[in-house]
């Protein structure tokens, strides 16, 4: 950025206002003068106090207030982009109203004007609220009004397009609001007074503050983004516009009152507006193209500061000893510098247009595995838009013949706007050397010199009184003091030094004093400001002037706290690891491979061994560290050769189980390769499982005959229990039918007897016939009862899907009868539709009402609700009544056939009822059961198949 010159502040105007607050200040307008309006009338003095300011003026109406107070909601609405619930619609609806009282209005207004009388019209209670005193509107506001609302109508739905249209059709009603201060402000009075209604001052005032709002609601449309831009076309309309609004006034203002006050007739005025103009306009002008000579100049010396910028980036990265490379938003390399191509042994042309991802760079990690192309830094930061510090990479160099380690700096660039890079470049530099020898660092000039001007160290600087010179950005960091706190302090006042590495300190500046050594590189504790203990090495050298006296010394400062804490945890790592080693129970041996003259390995020594590897194998370690494992094992062939080479030579680890004929033993062993030529095995004696797993597989053989026998028998058995209860069914159909018909001769002679012989005999007689009768009767019913249970399975009918709401009415329409003499109330939920058997089910619903109205209350009507739920993929239906209840100790003999729990003279019937649904809800996969509890009602429950 470049500054303006002698640092001037911008000149007025030179950027666009802030939207925002010019929208809520014509809010604010619009209120204020609406409010102060509609006060004014409700205490009646608006029209008293306007026409004593001057003759001419007339308050705004009531209606043209309430309007202007929803176009003032309708703004804050639309500026703070509301577009949730029902305020969303507060601007659509408020346009609506305003656009219909205008178009209302306008209409009455043209009426008036066609002769049409105002006093037809007030006879019309409606209309008559538009030309009330108090609320008659001047057609010219009506006019705005209709214009207005469309326009806030199109601009609440926030298009682009509409918008667009809206700023469009906003161009009449501001030259409506200009026409009308123009004649208030000259005195033409005329001009914003039509059929004898004036539009008053503070309505034009509204109406060009609604209009000012409208404008600066999106100040990117096709007309504002002209006058708002940044640019110089925004710069001049910005400066040119309000003298074009203001002057044209101004100068018609002083050329009336001339010709008013005779200071000179209409020709000489005309000439002077014709004179006044051109002043004031090359006057502006001149303004303006003077701040956009300006404007220029700032871009031109920009232009120039970029390229000399271009210069130096360019010169600074040809003659730069690290590595820079820059790659495009695809990962294709675009240039590289001179280093680049020493560094990586290669050519420029041989990486130009090639990517790290499909291209093949023999690059690999420090654990000398593969560095895949999409995980290098610059297509990490691609990806991510992060940058990347001090990634270490293996690069292979044809023209050294050798991997060089290089660390990588990687930075994405993002043009504005874009959240995605669409550039990275990478900073590496060649570290081969400080890998290969730790002790590098300090020994080398040129890596300390490196150091210095690269890498992210503290740099502090004293001359020869021990006063601050230099104070970097690092040390800043590092230590906590900023440079105004230190540059021209002595650096003891800083109290820098740990208490107990005071001396270590003094005997360096010893050495440094003595002028025998001109680098002398220490290890001490700091203090920082906050008063934290960090560990550091300080890289300090002399800097000699030219007589040869020290002028100051130069302290490159490594904070490297956590490099010693990461050694401490690495001791005790190793530590740990010595500990899992000695007791771990797998056995482990490293070996290392014998190689024949064309490179076939033919046998492996053994170089260490584990206590476990002891254990488990009985041989002793001092007895076969060195010696070959054909020696070892006594065997011609080394073991397992030729998988432990091919992990060797792929790098691959591979886990088997076998087993080992000299030891008699089965071992599960694991092998991984730790470097060329070397690989190690993990094991464990698996003898003893193995064993299990024999006599295992023994007992599993035996197991599945087992199964297999008792499964043959337990079909026998399904079979027999399948034939006997068929047999069962048919027994007790055929007996049942058997038995009707001398049931029926026994039944028609009892009762012959009953009709010829009751009361010809005496007492006991007819006691005798009764309980021939009744006994007849009763065994009538208990074998069509017994008939229907085993029909229930032998002549069931063929699901269909039916709507179990019909059923139930079925049933309810079956007992209706007993549900009218009974006064029950039978009430259901929504039912669902049921794969049954319709017949079935409606005898289900049927057993459980009867069952419900028998066995009631004698204090209250029986109540009956029936309800289904979704629980498990089955529908559980359930039938509360409120009866008398069963006691829960009852439930094993509910549902069988032929039980009762009450006697036959207290409620009638044979009990079969449950036991025929039990038997139709099993057939139709479901289970049926009861919840209850004495004198609290009953509730049965039976679940259907969904």
């Amino acid at each position: 950025m470049i500054d303006t010159p002698n640092n001037k502040p911008e000149p007025f105007l030179s950027s666009p206002l802030p939207q925002k607050y010019i929208v809520l200040t014509c809010m604010y307008i619009i209120l204020a003068v609406s409010i102060l309006n509609l006060g004014g009338w409700a205490s009646g003095i608006p029209i008293s106090i306007m026409k004593g300011i001057n003759g001419h003026l007339s308050p705004m109406m009531i209606d043209t207030a309430i309007c202007f107070i929803l176009c003032a909601g309708s703004l804050y609405v639309i500026q703070k982009r509301l577009t949730k619930g029902f305020i969303s619609l507060i601007p659509k609806i408020s346009g609506v109203l305003v656009f219909t009282v205008g178009v209302i209005t306008s209409c009455l207004h043209i009426a008036i004007l066609n002769h049409v009388t105002e006093k037809s019209i007030m006879e019309i209670p409606v209309l008559g609220i538009f030309l009330a005193p108090n609320n008659n509107m001047a057609l010219v506001t009506a006019g705005n009004f209709v214009l207005i609302g469309m326009i806030l109508f199109l601009v609440s739905f926030h298009k682009k397009r509409l918008t667009g249209i809206a700023h469009a059709l906003i161009f009449p009603s501001l030259l409506i609001c200009y026409m009308i201060l123009v004649s208030y402000i000259l005195g033409i009075y005329n001009l914003h007074s039509i059929n004898h209604v004036s539009v008053a001052l503070s309505t034009a005032i509204s109406f060009c503050a609604i209009c000012l709002g409208i404008l600066f609601i999106d100040t990117n449309s096709w007309f504002m983004k002209v006058f708002t831009s940044s640019g110089s076309g925004g710069l001049m309309a910005r400066r040119l516009l309000p003298g074009l609004i203001v002057l044209p006034i101004a100068i018609a203002w002083f050329r009336i009152l001339g010709e008013k006050r005779g200071i000179y007739e209409s020709e000489v005025g005309v000439a002077f507006v014709a004179i006044t103009y051109t002043v004031c306009f090359i006057f502006l002008t001149w303004l303006s193209a003077k701040h956009a000579n300006k404007i220029d100049k700032k871009r031109e010396m920009a232009e120039d500061a970029i390229r000399e910028s271009e210069l130096r980036h360019r010169l600074l990265s040809e003659t730069m000893l690290q590595g820079v490379v820059y790659q495009n938003a695809q990962g294709k390399i675009i240039s590289m510098n001179p280093a680049s191509e020493r560094i990586l042994g290669k050519t420029m042309e041989r990486f130009l247009g090639s990517n790290s991802i499909e291209e093949e760079h023999d690059t690999i990690r420090e654990d000398g595995s593969l560095f895949p192309g999409d995980e290098h830094p610059a297509m990490v930061s691609l990806r991510t838009g992060e940058s990347l510090q001090k990634v270490i990479m293996g690069v292979f160099n044809p023209t050294m013949d050798e991997y060089r380690w290089i660390s990588i700096n990687s930075v994405p660039l993002f043009r504005t706007g874009n959240e995605k890079p669409s550039e990275v470049y990478t900073i590496f530099e060649d570290i081969t050397n400080g890998k290969r020898a730790v002790d590098a660092l300090h020994e080398s000039e040129l890596r300390l010199k490196y150091h210095f001007e690269n890498s992210p160290l503290a740099v502090v600087e004293w001359d020869h009184n021990y006063m601050v010179t230099q104070w970097s950005i690092e040390a800043e960091r590092m230590f906590g003091w900023k440079k105004e706190e230190t540059i021209g302090k002595p650096i003891g006042k800083l109290n820098l030094i740990y208490e107990e590495d005071i001396q270590i300190v003094n005997r360096t500046m010893e050495r440094l004093n003595s002028g025998v050594e001109d680098t002398v590189v220490s290890t001490n504790r700091n203090v920082t400001k906050s008063g934290a203990i960090i560990t550091t090495v300080w890289y300090n050298s002399i800097l000699f002037e030219q007589n040869g006296g020290m002028k100051s010394v130069m302290s490159l400062v490594q904070d490297i706290t956590q490099q010693k804490q990461a050694q401490e945890e690495i001791l005790n790592s190793e530590r740990k690891l010595s500990e899992i080693y000695d007791n771990m129970s797998e056995g482990l041996a490293v070996h290392e491979l014998i190689f024949d003259p064309s490179g076939k390995a033919i046998d492996y020594l053994l170089t260490e061994v584990n206590p476990a590897y002891e254990n488990i194998t009985g041989l002793k370690r001092s007895e076969i560290i060195g010696k070959r494992a054909s020696e070892i094992y006594l065997i011609e062939k080394a073991p397992y050769l030729e998988i432990y080479s091919e992990v060797e030579s792929t790098g691959i680890s591979i886990s088997f189980e076998a087993y080992f004929p000299p030891m008699d033993k089965h071992f599960s062993i694991s092998v991984f390769s730790p470097g060329k030529g070397r690989f190690v095995t993990v094991f464990k004696d698996m003898t003893e499982r193995k064993k299990a797993e024999e006599e295992l597989e023994v007992y599993r053989k035996h197991l599945e005959e087992l199964v297999t026998e008792r499964t043959t028998d337990l079909a026998n058995a399904i079979s027999n229990l399948e034939r006997s209860n068929k047999e069962l069914e048919e027994f007790a159909y055929v007996a049942s039918h058997d038995l009707q018909e001398p049931l029926r001769m026994v039944s028609s002679y009892t009762q012959l007897l009953e009709r010829r012989y009751k009361d010809k005999l005496d007492q006991d007689a007819n006691d005798f016939i009764f309980y021939a009768v009744d006994g007849a009767n009763r065994m009538q019913k208990l074998i069509n009862d017994l008939l229907e249970y085993s029909r229930v399975s032998s002549q069931g009918k063929v699901f269909l899907k039916v709507d179990s709401s019909q059923v139930l009415g079925q049933a309810i329409s079956n007992l209706q009868n007993l549900i009218s003499d009974n006064l029950a109330l039978v009430t259901n939920e929504e039912l669902p539709v049921l794969n049954v058997d319709e017949t079935q089910i409606v005898r289900v619903f049927q057993n459980l009402i009867e069952n419900a109205i028998k066995y009631k209350k004698k204090t209250e009507s029986p109540k009956i609700h029936i309800s289904c739920r979704m629980t498990n993929n089955m529908y559980e239906f359930s039938v509360h009544d409120n009866g008398i209840g069963i006691e829960m100790q009852y439930h094993d003999r509910i549902f069988i056939i032929f039980q009762r729990l009450h006697k036959k003279d207290d409620y009638p019937g044979t009990g079969i009822g449950l036991s025929v649904s039990k038997r139709i809800i099993e057939r139709h996969g479901g289970t049926i059961w009861f919840e209850s509890k004495k004198d609290e009602g009953t509730t049965f429950y039976f679940t259907i198949p969904a």
